[in-house]
């Protein structure tokens, strides 16, 4: 087993990782209290770290990665009620806020070039097309 140090240090001690997801030997990840997504390249043990444009005092949670959409690292912004989206490559950014507020997002999934999400608070499936920024919203039909 071969453990890495996240170089984010916060009040109290750690970024706090939370989501993880893999990509052409790469590992990504985010950091709900450092408000950042991060990178591990697990054959060197160098990271690299993005801050959200966005800030949350605790609101990054899942991440998924894809090369068959528009951006490459995807991630829920709990706190913000958005999506975000991440060029590695680039360093760059783009956020979409989600139609519904405190919906309390924190899964992802994607199929398809679509990103597709579940709104704990809001009671809907969300879909996101990066491409458009187009949401489409389903209600559950039963409550919690």
């Amino acid at each position: 087993m071969t453990e890495w140090n996240i170089p984010t240090v916060q009040l109290f001690g750690g970024s706090y990782p939370t989501g993880i997801a893999t990509h052409s030997g790469l590992v990504y990840f985010t950091e709900q209290d450092g408000n950042k997504v991060g990178q591990l390249d697990p054959s060197t043990g160098l990271f690299t770290e993005w801050i959200v444009p966005t800030s949350q005092a605790h609101g990054l949670s899942d991440v998924v990665v894809s090369d068959d959409v528009v951006y490459s690292v995807y991630f829920t912004e709990t706190e913000a009620n958005k999506i975000g989206g991440l060029v590695p490559s680039t360093g760059v950014f783009t956020e979409w806020v989600i139609p519904t507020s405190s919906s309390d997002t924190e899964e992802l999934a994607l199929s398809g070039g679509l990103i597709y999400f579940a709104e704990g608070q809001g009671n809907k499936i969300g879909r996101l097309n990066p491409s458009t920024g187009e949401f489409t919203e389903w209600t559950i039909p039963t409550m919690d």
